[in-house]
């Protein structure tokens, strides 16, 4: 907190007068290029794709939400999910369609069934440490899964929540760097990492999906707290976000370890 204070004075004196006024609906730029190189260290190309600023996952989701589906269509998800995406999706009046999961994530059969049945307008996936069950999707699953998707011209909504906070066991890279049709919507925050009370999140998504995007959300609140996000890159710039991530993982692989023995 203290490290953030002083980022959060820096950003001010430097560029309060520009932070205290409007900002741009696809967010601070010199965030969304922190965050470019971010997603690019785990192998996405950036370039074919829009990103955009929003406050927390949950904004990110129902901004897709109410671009791609509307009341009375099907979502897809894991069997069991995140109940905030359960309770995002009742919201908006759409019928959830459960896939069961096995050790390596979704069942493939299964998700061809409810796919070939019930035609989702989207398929939600948290395929790393996945909420609530801890699961990761193996890489054959992940190939297997966004086969699937583009067989059935079904969209991905992959939530990225805490990928960052591994201390154990492989890397998988993410559906969104191993998509080559265009099909996955990245969905991320800085939540379960950093800070939650910040709310910032971010939606990498393809462009003609963005342009959407853009508009939905100029319209909900026309764009994210400026100041927050200055202040979380000044955090980032300044090297903090990796020291505590260093120290987030050694915390947490110290507790794994004394919770199995």
């Amino acid at each position: 907190a203290e490290a953030f204070r002083k980022c959060l004075n820096d950003v001010l004196v430097n560029q309060g007068p520009v932070l205290l006024n409007y900002g741009y609906v696809r967010g601070y730029e010199p965030l969304r290029q922190t965050l470019r190189e971010s997603l690019a260290a785990k192998g996405i190309d950036t370039s074919r794709d829009e990103l955009l600023i929003v406050n927390g996952f949950r904004q990110g989701l129902d901004l897709v939400l109410q671009v791609l589906c509307s009341p009375g269509d099907t979502v897809a998800c894991e069997l069991p999910t995140y109940n905030g995406a359960l309770g995002a999706f009742i919201a908006r009046g759409l019928q959830i369609a459960g896939v069961p999961m096995d050790g390596e994530g979704v069942e493939p059969r299964a998700l061809e069934d409810v796919l070939a049945r019930r035609s989702p307008k989207l398929l939600y996936l948290v395929p790393t440490y996945q909420n609530p069950t801890g699961c990761s999707m193996s890489l054959a699953r992940r190939q297997q899964v966004l086969a699937l998707a583009r067989k059935y011209g079904v969209p991905v909504l992959e939530d990225g929540f805490s990928e960052e906070l591994r201390y154990v066991g492989e890397a998988y890279p993410p559906l969104k760097a191993m998509d080559t049709a265009g099909i996955v919507i990245y969905v991320g925050s800085f939540s379960k990492i950093l800070f939650p009370g910040l709310r910032v999140g971010w939606v990498l998504a393809p462009e003609k999906i963005a342009y959407y995007l853009y508009h939905a959300k100029y319209n909900a609140d026309i764009h994210t707290n400026v100041l927050s996000q200055a202040a979380l890159w000044a955090f980032c710039e300044q090297g903090h976000m990796e020291r505590h991530l260093r120290y987030a993982r050694r915390t947490y692989g110290q507790r794994m370890r004394a919770l199995e023995a």
